[in-house]
C-alpha cells in the first residue's frame, strides 16, 4: 500500500470485503482542549467535526457499518456543565447531519438508555432516526447513555420475559438478536484514541473476536491519515476465530 495516500480501487475492494464493521471509542476530547488551555467543551466541539469527517471517509472507502461511543452511562459522573454541553453539541450535530445522511443513504440508529436523556435530545433522536429509517446503504450506530454490561443484562431479561430460556441450550451467539445491536454484524475492528488501553464497557458481548487498535492520538486530531494507518494494521492481521486457519 502507498504511504498514507488515497486507497486504490483494489485496496478499497479489499477493505469492503474484510472490514465490514468498524467501532470507535472517541477518547481524548477533554484532554486535547486542556493541553491547549481551552475549556473542555471546545474539545468536544472539534471532536464532533472529526467524527463527521471520519465517518464520511469510512463509508467512502467501503466500510458499511460504523459504531461510535458518544456517551456512556458512566459519563454522568462528569461535571453537570460538561454533560450539558456534550448534549447540546450532539443535538446540534444531529440537526446538521440529517440532510447529508439522507442524501448519502446513511441510516442512523442511536442505542442506549435513550429515555434517560434530556427531552429535547430524545426528540432530536426520534426525528433523525425517522428521517433516515429507509436508508439501507451505510449504517451509523451512535451509543448514547450506553453500557455494554447493561446491554447484556437487558438482552437476558428479554429472553426471560419472552420465555425463551431454551435459547441458552443452543448456540452461544443466539443472544445477539436480543442486544441493542441486533441489526448489525459484530465489529471486525475497534479503534480507541486518546492513549488509553481499555474497552470502557463498550460492546462487551459484540467484540469477542474483534481486532483492537489503540492510538495515542487525541480524538480531535484523529485524521484521515491516522484512519488509514489503523486500517493498514487491520489488513495485516490474521483473524483465526479460535481455529488454526486465518481469515
Amino acid at each position: 500500500m502507498n504511504n498514507f495516500c488515497e486507497f486504490s480501487e483494489k485496496e478499497i475492494a479489499l477493505i469492503s470485503s474484510r472490514l465490514i464493521h468498524l467501532a470507535i471509542v472517541m477518547d481524548g476530547n477533554g484532554r486535547w482542549a486542556t493541553q491547549k488551555n481551552l475549556k473542555r467543551v471546545e474539545g468536544h466541539k472539534v471532536g464532533a467535526k472529526t467524527l463527521k469527517n471520519v465517518v464520511q471517509e469510512c463509508f467512502r472507502i467501503g466500510i458499511k457499518y460504523v459504531t461510535v461511543f458518544g456517551f456512556s452511562t458512566e459519563n454522568w459522573s462528569r461535571p453537570k456543565e460538561e454533560v450539558s454541553s456534550i448534549f447540546n453539541i450532539i443535538n446540534n450535530e444531529f440537526k446538521n447531519i440529517i440532510e447529508d445522511y439522507q442524501n448519502n443513504e446513511v441510516k442512523v440508529k442511536i442505542i442506549g438508555k435513550k429515555n434517560e436523556l434530556p427531552g429535547y435530545l430524545i426528540k432530536a433522536i426520534d426525528f433523525l432516526e425517522k428521517k433516515t429509517s429507509k436508508n439501507n446503504i451505510n449504517f451509523l450506530t451512535i451509543c448514547l447513555n450506553y453500557s455494554g454490561r447493561e446491554d447484556i443484562l437487558d438482552a437476558i431479561n428479554k429472553v426471560i420475559y419472552e420465555k425463551n430460556s431454551e435459547i441458552f441450550d443452543k448456540k452461544i451467539d443466539t443472544l445477539s438478536p436480543f442486544l441493542a445491536t441486533k441489526d448489525v454484524p459484530d465489529p471486525d475492528f475497534l479503534i480507541r484514541t486518546g492513549g488509553e488501553f481499555r474497552i470502557s464497557n463498550f460492546l462487551l458481548y459484540q467484540i469477542a473476536y474483534t481486532e483492537l487498535y489503540f492510538s495515542n492520538i487525541m480524538w480531535p486530531d484523529f485524521s484521515k491519515k491516522n484512519l488509514y494507518e489503523a486500517i493498514k494494521v487491520f489488513l495485516q492481521r490474521k483473524r483465526k476465530f479460535g481455529s488454526l486457519n486465518s481469515i
